[in-house]
C-alpha cells in the first residue's frame, strides 16, 4: 500500500530588516528584526543573500544570522542597486523571506587591509586602476620537427590589480 500526503508547516513572521549605508567605509549595514505573532513559530536563524542584477542571481553573505541579529556587507554596490533577501527558518523547518534594496551613489573606491580588513580608506580623487589576467608560468617551447613554438603553461592562474589614487592628510 502507498500513500501520499502533503505536510505544510506553519511559517514564521516576515522578518524587517533596516538597511544604512556608509559611505566612510563603503560598506551596508542590515538590522534583521524578528517579530513575534501568536500562532507563528520561534525563528531560530536568518539567512542573507545579495543580488547585483536585479534579482537574477543571489549569492549568500551569511548563512547563520541569529534572531535580531546583523551583519555587514563591505562587498555591496558602491554605486547602484543591491538588493538583500532575508529569509527567517524555524526548526520545523518553515521559513518566510523579504527582500530589501539599497541604493548607493559613489565615486569612490574602497582599499581595505590589516587585521580582518578593518581598516578602511575611501579613494574619492579620481581613482584609476587597471587588471590583468594570465597563466602563471608560461614559456615557450620549440620541439624537433615543428616549425613554430608550443605553449606550455600551467592551470593556476595570475591577476594583478594596479590602483592609483590621490590620498589627502584628512583621509587616512
Amino acid at each position: 500500500a502507498s500513500f501520499t500526503f502533503t505536510t505544510d508547516f506553519p511559517s514564521p513572521a516576515v522578518p524587517t530588516v533596516q538597511t544604512a549605508w556608509d559611505s566612510e567605509t563603503g560598506a551596508t549595514a542590515l538590522r534583521i528584526t524578528n517579530p513575534t505573532a501568536e500562532g507563528k513559530p520561534e525563528v531560530v536563524s536568518n539567512s542573507v543573500e545579495r543580488s547585483i542584477d536585479n534579482g537574477v542571481t543571489w549569492e549568500i553573505v551569511a548563512g547563520e544570522v541569529p534572531a535580531g541579529g546583523s551583519i555587514t556587507d563591505a562587498e555591496c554596490l558602491s554605486n547602484g542597486t543591491t538588493l538583500y533577501r532575508v529569509t527567517a527558518t524555524t526548526a520545523l523547518p518553515s521559513s518566510s523571506s523579504t527582500t530589501v534594496s539599497v541604493i548607493s551613489d559613489s565615486q569612490a573606491m574602497w582599499l581595505a587591509g590589516g587585521p580582518g580588513f578593518q581598516t578602511v580608506v575611501a579613494l574619492t580623487w579620481g581613482p584609476k586602476y587597471s587588471t590583468s589576467f594570465g597563466l602563471v608560468n608560461r614559456t615557450l617551447a620549440y620541439f624537433a620537427g615543428r616549425t613554430h613554438g608550443v605553449e606550455l603553461a600551467g592551470r593556476q592562474r595570475q591577476r594583478q590589480i594596479s590602483l592609483s589614487a590621490t590620498l589627502l592628510d584628512s583621509s587616512v
